[in-house]
């Protein structure tokens, strides 16, 4: 699924070093062969989500502005997936 889908990662802490290393695995297995791949990140934890996943080639970031602007975006996404 990893090589032929693109992900959207939303809800997951980058205070959570795990899901850090997880992504950073999948990046360096699947390097070239897979994505782009998302992670929603508020805008308050992106600092902290660069500093996480940097060098990592198949992951971007998409930040927005809170939680409670988080359900826009989400339809935002889809509209634009179709």
């Amino acid at each position: 699924m990893l090589s032929s889908r693109t992900l959207l990662f939303v809800g997951f802490s980058f205070t959570d070093h795990a899901f850090a290393e997880q992504v950073r695995f999948l990046d360096e297995v699947f390097r070239g062969a897979v994505g782009p791949h998302y992670v929603l990140v508020e805008q308050s934890n992106l600092g902290l989500a660069r500093q996480r996943l940097r060098g990592l080639t198949s992951i971007e970031l998409l930040p927005f502005a809170s939680r409670e602007a988080l359900p826009a975006q989400l339809r935002r996404l889809a509209a634009l997936a179709g």
